[in-house]
């Protein structure tokens, strides 16, 4: 479900970050997950190999750490309440 809802967020113009322990597609051959990993990073995908250890709201955002790194989010306010986006990303 992440995979198909992350391509679709992309697909829209927001930039959309995985984390994943393991193979993206763990039920399937690797040679397909990795077919897959790269098609959603041509489509803007950020895929981050490592393990969630936090998220945490920040500054009008949120950021999740994980095992190697961060990645953090903006929230913007140029849409209707109700209904945020995420206006600027920031992964290492």
């Amino acid at each position: 479900m992440a995979v198909e809802l992350a391509q679709a967020l992309a697909r829209l113009g927001v930039k959309t970050w995985i984390v994943h322990r393991s193979a993206l597609l763990k039920y399937e051959e690797e040679a397909a997950s990795r077919f897959v990993e790269e098609l959603l990073r041509e489509e803007g995908v950020g895929l981050v190999r490592g393990e969630a250890t936090a998220v945490e709201a920040k500054d009008g955002g949120v950021e999740v750490r994980h095992t190697g790194g961060a990645v953090a989010a903006e929230a913007s306010s140029s849409r209707p309440a109700g209904s945020p986006t995420w206006s600027r990303w920031a992964g290492s």
